[in-house]
């Protein structure tokens, strides 16, 4: 049965283990949306062949499909052999795609193998309720072609990041994950990669310690709406560890850091305790500062010489919540909630 025409498909809650024959390829190459719903015995969405015929594929939602492990499959068939896992370049894959959403799939553990996967035209991704993921993008050899304690090390170096090299978003406007186990959002080696990136919103990713590293922040520069909401181990939004926190305290100036920021909100995040280590941090277009119950929350930006201090100090000597190392010139809407008792919130 071939749609040689058809544009939308919407398909749920039904018990099939393949949507379409892994050999079909090109029988709907003018799909513009396509959204897939409570099919429990899907394991994958898509044989490579058939996500390649998808040139028009404009909007992708994959939502409560209890037993899906990957979008495109890289093990069914011949698959792996002559697919993904070979392929230098997979930017001919879903061109025109500008809306990804990946809901409630507990069992998910990748979104493909490959080499390098371009989203040229992605503006919208959307990962709620991921238990599994390990990461987007994931390298054959890692899993496949590694064994014992080696396959172990490298298999936890690699998939505690959720997007590595091997995935790109050039295009980016907007980022929503939430419900995730990973340890990084991000590897701290990139650093250009979501450049027209304008909101980031994370809720309940409870392994993560930091967002960003300082060079993933400062690639932000159309970032507008950043709101980190219940991640239970975070500790600070942007990262002072290793080279990171040295390249920080050497910086005079930060106003180069969310120059488009206009609101952070930072929610139930109860080991958080500052933004980031800097000399000066400046929100230039900041209007709205939301920070409720965050109980850990010493100081917005501090030096490493007053963190090592802040650990010997009782809560009563911390130094004020907003010191002369942050500036806040356009903030209109400022709401604290939930702090331990603070001798100063503001001393200028």
């Amino acid at each position: 049965m071939v749609f040689p025409c058809l544009e939308e498909l919407y398909i749920s809650y039904i018990n099939v283990e393949r949507i379409w024959d892994d050999k079909l390829s090109d029988c709907n190459q003018k799909l513009t949306r396509l959204i897939i719903k409570g099919c429990d015995k899907l394991k994958h969405l898509l044989s490579t062949s058939m996500a390649r015929s998808m040139v028009h594929l404009n909007y992708l939602k994959v939502q409560n499909c209890d037993s899906l492990r990957e979008i495109i499959s890289s093990v069914e068939g011949n698959v792996a052999e002559g697919g993904v896992a070979k392929d230098d370049t997979m930017t001919q894959i879903f061109p025109k795609l500008e809306s990804l959403v990946l809901s409630t799939l507990r069992d998910l553990e990748r979104f493909c193998h490959g080499n390098q996967f371009e989203f040229s035209s992605l503006k919208t991704l959307r990962i709620w309720g991921c238990f599994s993921l390990k990461t987007f993008i994931s390298d054959t050899m890692v899993e496949s072609e590694t064994h014992g304690q080696e396959a172990e090390e490298k298999s936890e170096i690699y998939f505690s990041r959720l997007f590595n090299e091997k995935v790109v978003f050039p295009c980016l406007e907007e980022l929503d994950i939430s419900y995730i186990n990973v340890e990084r959002i991000w590897d701290d080696k990139l650093s250009d990669c979501n450049q027209k990136l304008t909101s980031l919103s994370i809720w309940r990713c409870d392994k993560l310690k930091h967002l960003l590293s300082t060079s993933m922040a400062r690639s932000l520069v159309h970032l507008n709406y950043l709101k980190v909401h219940g991640c239970k181990s975070l500790r600070e939004i942007i990262s002072t560890e290793g080279n990171v926190a040295e390249a920080v305290a050497k910086d005079y100036m930060m106003t180069q850091i969310f120059p488009k920021l206009e609101s952070l909100v930072l929610n139930h995040l109860p080991k958080l305790k500052r933004f980031c280590c800097g000399n000066q941090f400046k929100f230039s277009s900041l209007k709205t500062l939301i920070i409720w119950e965050c109980p850990s929350f010493t100081t917005f930006v501090t030096d490493h010489v007053g963190e090592e201090v802040e650990e010997n100090k009782s809560r009563i000597n911390f130094s004020p919540l907003f010191n002369e190392k942050v500036v806040l010139p356009m903030v209109e809407d400022l709401r604290i909630r939930g702090f331990w008792e603070y001798g100063m919130i503001n001393k200028l």
